[in-house]
């Protein structure tokens, strides 16, 4: 991406506190982790420990220790509250103005990882640190108005699944042109404050696979990615608001109807989750179950199907009213928190069956994301091109492509376990998190501004300059016409004319759209846009004046009866194929009194 911040992900290592063993393999500092001395790494250990600090001396043989540098490292007493606030807090602060960020955690299993990113109730994680922190900062702007809406997906077994709606299932992986990988049909709610958010992160982690092994009670057996959509724009004020309500009354008959036919998707997604429950309601009954069972499962369907309806409005209902509160461009920026599986080997999780497939598959994707990590890491040091990376070999990768090597600032979190029994698992991370911190990232703000937004922010620079001209006025005489109040005038026209410009570029396009069509409706719209030009406006003709030149459209609805053709003059911003056009010479047109709405 060009014209973006260099941006270097942000390392930081952590290391678990040990349980019931008071030996450690390293030395840990501010910023560095050394190998210890083998006689430091064997002192006070016991049993099982203490052969494995004798195997870990032998492989030192007489070479040095070994030691890692990273942004930060934090030490077994370090809490989650200093990891957020050094690592996190910055990068989550970035999307409150425009820039993607991502948190993840990395680490071989029962290293901390789900711990760091969840917590307990003594001891909050990232994610809900994070979340206060989100809606505590955006109450303060109150000059800004935010929407902010949340998923959470986990991958199991190579399948993605949504877990704030148990019934969907293996969901597709599909390309945006504008934001990269997106998960399909995937719930989004959203939040109003930290307490909902926290809610819907206790339903999602029920639905999380967890399971036991010998290193684990309590073990993930998946990658889990929560993800916020951030969204701000410029609060209006309440007359604004009122004002903008008018404009929209005429509108109003068409949203309703349009709104009945729209989310064909998100319907199909609710009658599928719906119709998977009560088959196996049905299945129940059939072979003689607990009929209380099946009525349980018909109870669940209901539930889930009226929740997800429930939140797919509430979603419309705040998205119309941002669009309403707010103006000017809308930056809109994702923070993803990902709390990755924990590498593992069968032989010490005691992994059989369903766990040791489980394994496999996480082992598998982790592998390709130290592939990525490696190719992305050597081409930065490098300086030469990665050539093919392997982002689409795993479910994580495609979804954390963004995230390294693209527009996102990326803060990783390795997690370990000094316990000299898990020094190779460590050491692996640690040469993960050293590879990790070569990655640059180019980054800059993500504004979204279309026609229609440009519109809406002209429509509130005209009153602003409007209200000042008023003032102007009262206060200054009538015979200072040659000073501030003509300047004010003049910048009025302007605005008032690119306006109106972009206003013709919209209908001059919704034409385009309906260019095969019946002619009638065709008809309809050539007959508004030439409105715009069949009387001339002050200023338009040639002398000078602050407007440029305009031609007329021109529609042949009889050569083809089927559906019509549109063929343009030089209308602003469209060359006669409908491709953009800087400007033209045609015949002088402009636009007195207000601009038609089209139907």
């Amino acid at each position: 991406m060009s014209g973006g911040q260099d941006f270097k992900l942000s390392v930081a290592v952590r290391v678990r506190r040990q349980t019931g063993v008071d030996v450690s393999a390293w030395q840990v500092s501010k910023t560095t982790i050394k190998e210890a001395e083998a006689e430091e790494s064997g002192r006070g250990a016991r049993g099982s420990t203490k052969r494995s600090s004798s195997a870990s001396a032998a492989s030192m043989g007489t070479r040095k220790p070994m030691s890692f540098s990273f942004d930060h490292c934090f030490s077994p007493s370090s809490s989650t509250q200093q990891v957020y606030d050094t690592l996190v807090e910055e990068v989550m602060s970035a999307t409150l103005d425009g820039y993607h960020g991502t948190i993840f955690a990395y680490g071989q299993t029962s290293s901390g990882k789900t711990y760091t990113m969840m917590g307990n109730a003594d001891s909050p994680g990232i994610i809900p640190i994070t979340l206060h922190d989100v809606f505590e900062k955006t109450h303060r702007r109150t000059e800004e108005k935010f929407l902010i809406r949340v998923s959470y997906l986990e991958i199991y077994n190579e399948e993605v699944n949504d877990l704030l709606a148990p019934g969907s299932k293996n969901l597709k992986i599909k390309e945006d042109p504008d934001h990269g990988p997106m998960v399909d049909n995937l719930t989004e709610a959203v939040l109003q404050g930290p307490d909902e958010a926290m809610e819907l992160i206790a339903r999602g982690e029920s639905q999380r696979h967890v399971g036991r092994t010998n290193m684990n009670e309590a073990s993930s057996r998946s990658h889990s990615i929560f993800r916020m959509v951030i969204e701000k724009a410029s609060a209006l004020s309440a007359s604004d608001i009122e004002s903008s309500e008018d404009d929209d009354d005429d509108d109003g008959d068409d949203t309703e109807s349009s709104s009945e036919d729209e989310d064909p998707e998100a319907r199909a997604k609710q009658r599928a989750m719906s119709e998977t429950i009560l088959r196996k309601a049905s299945a129940s009954l059939r072979v003689g179950s607990d009929p209380m069972a099946a009525a349980r499962a018909i109870q669940e369907a209901a539930a889930a199907v009226a929740r997800e309806r429930s939140e797919s409005d509430v979603l419309k209902e705040e998205l119309k009213s941002f669009a309403k509160a707010s103006s000017g461009p809308v930056t809109m920026a994702v923070l993803s928190l990902i709390d990755l599986a924990g590498s593992e080997r069968a032989e010490r999780t005691g992994a059989k069956g369903a766990r040791l497939k489980e394994g496999a598959h996480i082992n598998k994707s982790l592998l390709t994301l130290s592939t990525v990590i490696s190719k992305l890491s050597d081409a930065a040091s490098k300086h030469h091109d990665p050539g093919h990376i392997p982002f689409r070999n795993s479910k994580l990768t495609r979804l954390l492509q963004p995230s390294l090597g693209g527009n996102v600032r990326t803060a990783v979190i390795c997690t370990m376990s000094p316990a000299p029994i898990n020094k190779e698992e460590t050491m692996n991370t640690l040469r993960f998190a050293s590879r990790a911190k070569k990655i640059v990232n180019k980054v800059s703000a993500n504004e979204v501004m279309d026609d229609k937004s440009m519109i809406k922010k002209m429509e509130k620079e005209m009153r602003e300059l409007k209200a000042q001209l008023a003032a102007q006025q009262t206060a200054e005489p009538v015979r200072d016409r040659s000073g501030t109040v003509l300047k004010m005038e003049t910048a009025l026209r302007e605005v008032d004319h690119e306006r109106r410009e972009l206003e013709e570029k919209l209908l001059a396009l919704q034409a385009v759209i309906v260019g095969g069509g019946p002619p009638e409706d065709i008809k309809k719209i050539a007959e508004a846009a030439l409105q715009l030009t069949s009387t001339p406006r002050s200023g338009s003709d040639g002398g000078g004046g602050p407007y440029r030149r305009r031609a007329t459209i021109s529609i042949n609805a009889s050569s083809n009866p089927a559906g019509g053709k549109l063929s343009f003059g030089q209308l602003p911003g469209l060359d006669e194929d409908g491709s953009g056009s800087e400007s033209g010479s045609g015949a002088v047109g402009g636009a007195g009194g207000p601009v038609p709405r089209a139907r």
